[in-house]
């Protein structure tokens, strides 16, 4: 039985079965040892812990799957022409924070970004203010 040892009348040749108490008792205590409790506990941390991994990838999984079809339902009921532009883009973040973080900037380059615009649109309106009331002024002089 391709037993090298000649002992072809124990069946279980190579397992720690009917061996004894002892040398099971002594092999399973040993670090390396699959039956060993430490292991046993390792080996099951480890299976729950894939488990719960899996469990969150396929919830995941179903939350994206959902959202594809929302969105090809609401671009397909735009192009029906039953819903508005603003339902198409209704799934997107529609704050400001958001808005500039897709574009790559930080909430506060894109505050101080508007302070900017708006600051440029006061000059510019005093600046047409200034040139009303001086041609308003050089209306006056011609007149006089």
């Amino acid at each position: 039985s391709g037993n090298p040892f000649g002992l072809s009348e124990i069946s279980h040749y190579g397992t720690m079965q009917r061996v004894g108490g002892k040398a099971a008792g002594f092999i399973n205590k040993k670090f390396f040892h699959p039956s060993s409790f430490r292991n046993q506990e390792k080996l099951w941390k480890a299976q729950t812990a894939h488990a719960v991994e899996m469990r969150k990838q396929a919830d995941m999984e179903k939350r994206r799957d959902e959202e594809r079809q929302v969105e090809e339902l609401r671009k397909q009921m735009y192009l029906a022409g039953q819903a508005k532009s603003t339902d198409l883009l209704s799934f997107l973040p529609s704050s400001e924070a958001a808005s500039s973080q897709r574009s790559g900037r930080t909430y506060e380059q894109a505050k101080s970004v508007e302070e900017m615009r708006r600051r440029k649109a006061l000059l510019k309106q005093d600046r047409a203010a200034a040139q009303e009331a001086g041609e308003a002024g050089e209306d006056c002089e011609e007149a006089a």
